[in-house]
């Protein structure tokens, strides 16, 4: 099964057992499924995007700092973060998103964040705010 940015959903078979006895080595198993999909890509010649879908938190936040250390890269004059599929954003998800804005700024790279409900509670309840792709979107009728 894949989702919408075609990266396959990917399980890892984890024992629930910690230290299973010798003669009770098959123990109990469950699904634990990867927190985050990110995938950036370039809209036209000034514009990328990278879009998140998951959990951004302690465990996940590298994937996405890594793809915007590589969009910010590029001769870019627009980031834009989809975080509309992001279902938790825990506090290294919120500093990502701080540092993502002042690296943009010292380059010199507009930064537009179109988050999701999960997305909008967190930087809603500490603070921040971000230019919108949404309120961008929903004005030009897209």
């Amino acid at each position: 099964m894949t989702n919408r940015l075609g990266v396959a959903r990917i399980f890892q078979w984890v024992g629930l057992n910690s230290r299973p006895a010798p003669h009770r080595q098959r123990g109990f198993l469950y699904r634990q499924r990867i927190l985050l999909a990110v995938d950036g890509r370039r809209i036209d010649s000034a514009r990328y995007r990278v879009t998140a879908i998951g959990e951004i938190d302690l465990s996940s936040t590298q994937e996405l700092v890594d793809e915007c250390e590589r969009a910010l890269r590029l001769p870019i004059a627009t980031l834009e973060l989809d975080l509309s599929g992001v279902s938790f954003l825990d506090s290294t998800g919120i500093r990502c998103l701080v540092d993502c804005r002042r690296r943009c700024s010292t380059l010199g790279v507009s930064l537009e964040v179109d988050s999701g409900p999960a997305a909008d509670r967190a930087l809603m309840l500490v603070g921040l705010g971000f230019p919108s792709i949404g309120s961008r979107r929903s004005s030009n009728g897209a």
